[in-house]
């Protein structure tokens, strides 16, 4: 894999943002020799040489969700709602959709701003405001949400799951670091190709 950009939070703490050069993907077939708008990426987290994809869509997609919601939390304009508390989202996202399952196209989505990225692996990435401050959070969540246990998986219920719930990583962002992401983001984009 070809490393697009590194977001570095410390020198154990990064993300990372990477396309396969030799067998490239791109979700509408275009061929190109550089990195194309609509090529397929992949974003992970990475700590203590453990990694999580956090997502795999196009490279604009990615990169734009990213810088935008960047730029949002720059300005303050991702404050947490008073009834959530930082590191706490991906629990609270839980709770939400479980209590609600039938009534999620209706209710209100109180997270749907502080969202970032999602993966298939049921890993959230979230950005938000609180304390005068910016937090990045990635969380799991509960496995069986929208889908019932496969044979032979180890499940686990709700409530067992959620008594020890904990999330992946909660990290507060200096804003110098945050600018230099979105600056990163913007020539990253400018450079993708869109024939």
């Amino acid at each position: 894999m070809k490393i697009l950009i590194v977001f570095q939070i410390s020198e154990s703490h990064l993300i990372h943002v990477a396309v396969t050069q030799q067998v490239k993907t791109n979700i509408y077939g275009y061929k190109t020799h550089e990195l194309h708008i609509f090529d397929e990426i992949e974003a992970k987290y990475i700590h203590n040489n453990k990694s999580i994809i956090l997502i795999r869509d196009s490279a604009q997609y990615v990169i734009e969700t990213f810088c935008n919601s960047l730029e949002m939390a720059l300005k303050n304009e991702l404050m947490l709602d008073p009834s959530l508390v930082p590191g706490k989202i991906g629990y609270f996202f839980s709770k939400e959709k479980a209590d609600n399952f039938d009534e999620i196209k209706d209710a209100k989505n109180i997270f749907s701003q502080y969202w970032v990225w999602s993966s298939l692996d049921n890993v959230q990435t979230w950005l938000y405001n609180a304390n005068n401050k910016i937090y990045l959070e990635i969380s799991l969540t509960y496995p069986w949400l929208f889908s019932d246990p496969e044979e032979g998986e180890n499940y686990i219920s709700f409530d067992e799951y959620m008594s020890s719930y904990k999330p992946v990583a909660l990290i507060e962002l200096e804003k110098s670091l945050v600018l230099s992401w979105i600056n990163e983001c913007r020539r990253l984009l400018q450079k993708m190709e869109t024939v």
